[in-house]
Formats: structure tokens, C-alpha cells, sequence
């Protein structure tokens, strides 16, 4: 009996992502974002201020919600970055600080697996 391997069919780059499509269904993306300005004291929860949600199109639709990985911050102030909500086609995340910080520049890892067909 033969082993049935899974192959790529697309790979490439799309306004900064890097992105492979599998036979199989299986796509995975990846991305450094760069946030300049954040507003990082919107909210105010607990000690801990917040952004507005920040949004980055993937580049296709998953057919499913992806599992998606953000990690980063700024060196502007002490602050980090927390995935909110799932979409299917785009990640979001909220800047997160422990100190009023109104205007915050970000770089931002951004990876995203799952199904494209």
C-alpha cells in the first residue's frame, strides 16, 4: 500500500504575508505587523488599559476559523498584545498596557493555520 503525501499548491506573498496552501486543505499564514500611534489607553480594565481592536486582512479566507497566534509589543512602554475575537478573514488583537499610554508604536508576530478548502 502506498503513503499518500501532502504537497503544496500555492505558496507566495501577499501585502507582507508570507502564505502556503496543502492538497490536503491545510493553509497556514504569517506576517510581522507594524502598528504606529496606537491609541493603548481607550479602556481601562482591572489596572490594565487597552486599544481599539486592531485588524490585519489575512491573505485569503480560511473555510474554517483559524488557529491564530499573535506575540509582540513596543519598546515605547510596557505593553503586549492580546488576540480578540476569531475571524476567518483577518486577525485582531488589542494593544495592552499597564500605563496610560496614548500613542504606541508596535511590531507584532501573526500566524494563522488552518483549512483553505
Amino acid at each position: 500500500e502506498g503513503v499518500e503525501v501532502d504537497y503544496i499548491v500555492e505558496q507566495g506573498e501577499i501585502d507582507g504575508w508570507f502564505y502556503r496552501k496543502w492538497n490536503g486543505g491545510f493553509a497556514e499564514c504569517w506576517k510581522v505587523y507594524y502598528g504606529y500611534g496606537i491609541n493603548s489607553a481607550v479602556n481601562n480594565y482591572s489596572g490594565f488599559y487597552y486599544s481599539e481592536t486592531v485588524t490585519v486582512p489575512f491573505p485569503f479566507t480560511f473555510t474554517n476559523l483559524p488557529t491564530i497566534t499573535v506575540d509582540g509589543g513596543s519598546a515605547n512602554y510596557m505593553n503586549f498584545v492580546r488576540s480578540f475575537g476569531k475571524y476567518s478573514d483577518k486577525a485582531s488583537f488589542m494593544v495592552v498596557s499597564m500605563v496610560d499610554a496614548g500613542n504606541v508604536d508596535v511590531t507584532v508576530d501573526i500566524k494563522a493555520i488552518g483549512r483553505w478548502k
